[in-house]
């Protein structure tokens, strides 16, 4: 452990402040990692790039972007403008963890100086990795799992695993964004086995307690790992849902809102368990062959979940011998 005095300052951007478990676990995440090495300071996403913001910013020794979904449609703010203020940022950064959704003409400059301006850009998953470096090819450009998987959430499993994990999320806000919640809690109730609905995020507009009230079951109004100790299958729209069931060993089906979840099934090598948003009716049928294949699925996931834990550790010892290493 370094001596406090001497250790350098590190900056973490994300998005901590959104009630979201799958955020609040990547933070711990973070700070279990660099916290006895490192001062760290979590910063905000969506800060305003003025002179006071900046100059606190400058003060760290360096400054990591991530992890979490923070490349959607566009790069999150300020970075979605970066080629305005970037240049007034002086301390050296990466990404780490992070999820590519798409890159569209009008951000492909913005993303080619910040891979460029980067001291390295480790994004979560193939698709992801796939679609930055057809941008811009570089060795920067690595691809490690969601950093959940520094630390597995895990929690000892009752004998009876007789239940379904449910998680469904708010999205009605266009048509682009949006799916019928109804079928599908129509289609969920219809399984044959006792639901449970698991919530994930509690900010208001996307608190997941109100996408799962059409769900049968006991409701849970807080979070706790203990919800998945019976859980046989775990059918779910959030990422980290679905990550905490595979780092349990649960079988997963996934409801693919948007890429992040097909690519985290496609890297799990089991994408027929992902289903479209509009495929509510072939629920049952990859119910039926998830419950018969509940073991292998089982296997495959705890063989995925040691292997991810391994790499994310020796990544993250990579980044930090770098940062022990680079000026102050």
């Amino acid at each position: 452990m370094a001596d406090v005095k001497s250790r350098k300052k590190i900056g973490f951007i994300g998005w901590w402040a959104g009630r979201n478990i799958g955020d609040e676990y990547i933070q711990f995440c973070l700070r279990k990692a660099f916290g006895d090495e490192f001062k760290i300071k979590f910063i905000e996403t969506s800060f305003e790039p003025n002179f006071w913001n900046l100059r606190n910013i400058n003060s760290l020794d360096f400054l990591i972007i991530g992890g979490g979904g923070l490349f959607t449609k566009s790069p999150f703010f300020p970075f979605s403008h970066f080629n305005d203020w970037g240049h007034r940022l002086k301390v050296s950064f990466g990404f780490l963890g992070v999820g590519v959704q798409e890159i569209s003409d009008k951000y492909k400059s913005v993303m080619r100086q910040l891979i460029e301006r980067s001291a390295f850009f480790v994004v979560r998953d193939t698709g992801s990795f796939n679609l930055v470096n057809s941008l811009s090819p570089s060795s920067k450009i690595l691809k490690a799992p969601d950093l959940t998987f520094l630390y597995p959430y895990q929690v000892q499993r009752k004998t009876a695993q007789d239940k379904i994990g449910v998680n469904l999320r708010v999205w009605n806000f266009d048509q682009e964004r949006t799916y019928d919640n109804g079928q599908w809690s129509q289609a969920i109730n219809r399984l044959n086995k006792a639901k449970k609905p698991i919530p994930l995020s509690f900010k208001k507009g996307l608190d997941d307690r109100d996408a799962l009230r059409g769900i049968e079951g006991t409701k849970n109004d807080t979070f706790c790992i203990g919800l998945y100790e019976d859980v046989a299958v775990m059918v779910g729209m959030r990422l980290h849902s679905l990550i905490f069931a595979a780092q349990n060993s649960i079988p997963v089906i996934g409801i693919a809102y948007t890429p992040k979840i097909p690519r985290f099934f496609s890297d799990l090598n089991l994408p027929e368990f992902c289903l479209k948003v509009s495929e509510y009716s072939r629920l049952e049928s990859v119910f039926s062959e998830a419950l018969e294949r509940s073991r292998e699925i089982g296997s495959i996931l705890a063989h995925y979940t040691r292997n991810a834990e391994q790499l994310l550790k020796a990544r993250i010892e990579d980044i930090k011998n770098q940062i022990k290493n680079s000026p102050s």
